[in-house]
């Protein structure tokens, strides 16, 4: 006679734990999770960011009885229970995937020095990117505008971006040392493609440059404000300021929803933000008759493309072009 199976409830949470403990193994580091993890925060002191989103972890692992499991216990269906509460506490996607990122990375730093053998962060989707918006320079007197508002601080770094067409993160971590007078360049430490990219230093900047108190510590920051923020992992903190900044100028209309407003026609660009000063840099180059080589080079784009969007003639520039085209003979005499 055969016995009939009793249908038990599946717990699917013991289920992922099987199944994370047989990808893993047991012969893994037993330390818990969140130890681990603070352990590793050590070596980032000042990375605010990444403390935030291993607290946020620990709340959902005690959340889910699994407040000492080691890092090799943690599954993606714990992941995503993270990802799951920003939603519902309706954060930006900028927030989900930046948190993810910070997490993953740590993962992948443990999962490099055998802690775990898989990075279940990376089985997590992030939310999309959104497509891409144009930007736009600013104009002429919107610059002055907000050059009349801002702070000695701002006003430096703005002229910085200006005419080196540097990024608000290299901006800030700028000091003494990198500004070379006798050469007239920038040995600037550019994040996003990882290398030293020397910036001539046009007359206006040069000026600027001289007219500075220097320190005997060549360290010592340029911008003391701006470099403690990023330093501590709080660029977006120093973005907003900015953005406060242009808003108080009122070149920039307050509480814009970036990422949610449909932008066609005259209003299919983004808002003003301190990335827009690039964007008027390599339009100036362009403007100067700089060859395409050269611009790219003192831009650091890496190709023609790149550098294409971030170029905006203007509408006088175009209109001079076209003013000495000739007149193809007998046209003007059809109307």
């Amino acid at each position: 006679m055969k016995r009939k199976i009793q249908d038990t409830p599946l717990n699917e949470n013991k289920v992922a734990q099987a199944l994370n403990k047989a990808v893993n193994g047991s012969n893994l580091p037993r330390q818990s999770g969140i130890g681990w993890l603070r352990g590793l925060l050590a070596e980032y002191p000042e990375n605010r960011a990444k403390k935030r989103c291993v607290d946020r972890l620990e709340q959902i692992l005690v959340g889910r009885g699994k407040r000492d499991v080691p890092l090799w216990g943690i599954n993606a269906d714990d992941i995503g229970a993270y990802k799951a509460r920003l939603v519902a506490r309706k954060c930006r996607d900028a927030t989900i995937r930046r948190d993810l990122d910070e997490l993953g990375s740590m993962f992948e730093t443990a999962k490099v020095r055998k802690v775990v053998r898989k990075n279940v962060v990376r089985d997590i989707c992030r939310p999309p990117r959104p497509k891409n918006s144009p930007r736009r320079p600013f104009t002429e007197a919107e610059l002055v505008r907000v050059l009349d508002f801002a702070d000695w601080e701002w006003f430096g770094m703005i002229l910085l971006a200006l005419y080196t067409g540097l990024r608000l993160r290299d901006v800030s971590l700028l000091v003494y040392r990198d500004i070379e007078l006798p050469s007239k360049f920038i040995r600037a430490n550019v994040k996003k493609t990882k290398l030293f990219e020397p910036k001539p230093i046009p007359p206006p900047l040069l000026i600027y440059f001289k007219a500075l108190t220097w320190p005997t510590d060549l360290d010592q920051p340029l911008f003391p404000r701006a470099y403690a923020l990023v330093v501590e992992g709080e660029l977006s903190v120093l973005s907003r300021k900015f953005v406060g900044l242009v808003e108080d100028a009122g070149v920039r209309d307050r509480g814009i929803k970036v990422r949610s407003r449909v932008r066609e026609g005259a209003d299919k660009f983004l808002p003003l933000s301190f990335h827009c000063l690039r964007h008027n840099h390599t339009s100036m180059l362009k403007k100067g008759n700089v060859s395409e080589a050269i611009a790219r080079a003192i831009a650091g784009h890496l190709s023609i493309a790149v550098s294409d969007v971030y170029t905006h003639l203007g509408e006088d520039v175009t209109l001079a072009a076209v003013a000495e085209l000739p007149e193809i003979e007998g046209v003007s005499t059809l109307y």
